[in-house]
């Protein structure tokens, strides 16, 4: 659910009632499966969508907000940076290095 709509933000409350039980055992699960909050797990597949539309169509990241679920592009280069350790732009460099 939440890869195929990734440009969503879903509450833990969503997603608990969609798969059934609630918002603790939700939590517990993904911290047991995925090592992670179910919020790391959604900003981890937003960067990394952010980084095929990057590098694969090369979309501006002004367009890419949209489509992984940012407001602002300042935050989408933040969150970016923190997990993958370059900005965008700089990732791309160093790509094509």
């Amino acid at each position: 659910m939440i890869n195929n709509a990734i440009h969503l933000n879903f509450t833990l409350e969503v997603l608990s009632t969609t798969a059934g039980i609630s918002p603790t055992k939700l939590k517990a699960g993904f911290l047991y499966l995925y090592l992670v909050s179910p919020y790391l797990f959604a900003k981890h597949l937003r960067i990394e969508r952010t980084k095929v539309l990057l590098y694969i169509e090369k979309m501006p990241l002004e367009k890419i907000i949209a489509y992984v679920g940012y407001q602002k592009v300042t935050t989408l280069r933040k969150d970016f940076t923190i997990l993958v350790g370059y900005t965008p732009e700089d990732w791309m460099e160093h790509l094509s290095a």
